[in-house]
């Protein structure tokens, strides 16, 4: 396989490289997550830069430390990419070696760790749909739809418990923070005019109501209108 042509310039830092790796690697499904490098003995500096494939290595190595008993997915897997450093800039070496011992291909490649990670906008969007109190396996599946992502409510809750992000534990916590962003609409750009909200005897909510200056605005013009019950439960709308 030939390198495609933005392999093929020269880079002027290790992190181009990666982002150049990064492209290829979703472009061809090639799990090239695994680097090595080689100092010069004398300068120190890093003359030699691998990308190789992240099952390279002897089954059952496991660079994990402690008592638990750990298993890799480690096969011997030889593929790999790598770079030299020339004239202060990082050149790519031919060929490419890129023959796996092991299937590759999108269903695979995107359920390696790596590519359930995060990226800020859709933890941005994560984080939304928390504060409008979505489940982690809602907000899973609309990633999965959203971004083509194979990440599990596991994923979420240990990536979001990483971070130090708290989810809101009590219905209390998610109606305020509820309200919170129904307070910030007012002035939004969506011109809301008000909303009404009814509580349960134990303050729960029961019902919630948002009108929109458009709304209010056809509500006066003719008797079609469209209501949404939302519920405090499971936040499904019913048109009534």
């Amino acid at each position: 396989m030939a390198a495609p042509d933005y392999l093929m310039k020269a880079f002027d830092s290790i992190e181009q490289m990666e982002s150049a790796i990064e492209k290829f690697n979703d472009e061809t499904y090639n799990p090239m997550f695994n680097t090595h490098h080689i100092k010069d003995k004398e300068t120190k500096i890093s003359r030699l830069y691998y990308f190789r494939c992240t099952h390279y290595g002897k089954p059952g190595d496991s660079d994990a430390s402690g008592h638990r008993n750990t298993t890799t997915s480690k096969t011997c897997c030889k593929a790999y990419i790598s770079f030299s450093y020339q004239s202060g800039k990082w050149l790519i070496r031919t060929p490419l070696h890129l023959k796996h011992n092991h299937e590759i291909g999108k269903d695979i490649y995107v359920h390696y760790p790596r590519k359930r990670l995060l990226n800020e906008i859709q933890l941005r969007f994560v984080e939304e749909q928390l504060e409008l109190g979505c489940s982690l396996a809602v907000i899973a599946e609309k990633l999965s739809e959203r971004y083509d992502m194979a990440i599990s409510s596991k994923d979420l809750h240990n990536q979001l418990a990483s971070k130090g992000y708290r989810l809101p534990v009590t219905e209390e916590e998610r109606v305020k923070r509820l309200m919170d962003i129904l307070e910030g609409l007012r002035d939004s750009e969506t011109k809301t005019k008000y909303y009404k909200c009814r509580r349960t005897d134990n303050g729960d909510l029961k019902c919630l109501s948002i009108v929109t200056q458009h709304f209010s605005d056809n509500f006066h013009q003719g008797a079609n209108c469209i209501f949404l019950d939302i519920t405090c439960k499971n936040f499904k709308c019913n048109v009534v």
